[in-house]
């Protein structure tokens, strides 16, 4: 079905973040998405599986960058 939410690229995460990456890091964008990507899968896949701690720390670790790095560029306009 087309107008399926899931299929409206505007309510994807890596859509919104992909858009962010490129207007607030365009050098570093092709790479933090495919980061993203596999933080939205991961979190995606939680639910109801064991999660290897090691992983889990490694993914902790990406979240924790791409926050640091993009929380000061995006704030002021959630702020407004």
């Amino acid at each position: 079905m087309d107008d399926e939410p899931s299929r409206d690229p505007y309510r994807n995460m890596v859509f919104y973040f992909a858009a962010v990456a490129l207007a607030c890091s365009p050098q570093t964008a092709n790479e933090d998405v495919k980061i993203f990507k596999q933080l939205q899968k991961f979190r995606n896949n939680i639910h109801g599986s064991y999660i290897h701690e090691e992983a889990a720390e490694n993914f902790s670790h990406d979240a924790l960058d791409l926050l640091t790095r993009y929380a000061p560029a995006v704030m002021p306009f959630l702020l407004r």
